[in-house]
């Protein structure tokens, strides 16, 4: 066999390694909003269409889910306001959606440290404004942020 034939069949073996490194990358999108919804506490009625075995979040531009922005099928914003949700904000599933560059939480009762948003590298707007984290901004919360 030559050699590239034999990277032909390496391809798959890398890609499934590379869903038990890093499983975020095998999630879609729906999957990682239902995971993040199940983080939640006192999400009640208004999430009930945040459903992994249900529609896409988006279609094009258009969100099927509540509080998702959409662009060209994919997840690019999230506006969760006034809808009383507790928890601490787990930024580490967030992370997995490649393409979040908005997030708005403003005027929940998200609880905690402030959320490490410098996991959200691509990340350009965040209000998190009104919520009751139990600590200052500390001085890397942004590091690796390339523009916010």
């Amino acid at each position: 066999m030559d050699r590239t034939k034999s990277c032909y069949f390496l391809l798959p073996f890398l890609f499934t390694l590379a869903c038990f490194v890093g499983p975020t990358w095998c999630q879609t999108e729906a999957e990682i909003l239902h995971k993040f919804k199940t983080s939640l506490t006192n999400y009640g009625p208004q999430l009930e269409d945040w459903n992994a075995s249900g529609p896409d979040p988006c279609t094009g531009d258009d969100p099927n889910w509540t509080g998702i922005h959409c662009s060209n099928g994919s997840v690019f914003g999230i506006k969760l306001e006034n809808m009383g949700l507790e928890c601490v904000i787990d930024v580490d599933t967030l992370k997995g959606l490649q393409l979040l560059r908005t997030v708005s939480f403003m005027n929940n009762s998200f609880t905690g440290t402030f959320p490490d948003v410098n996991k959200l590298v691509y990340l350009r707007v965040l209000y998190l404004a009104n919520n009751s984290f139990s600590d200052a901004i500390r001085d890397d919360s942004f590091a690796g942020v390339k523009a916010l």
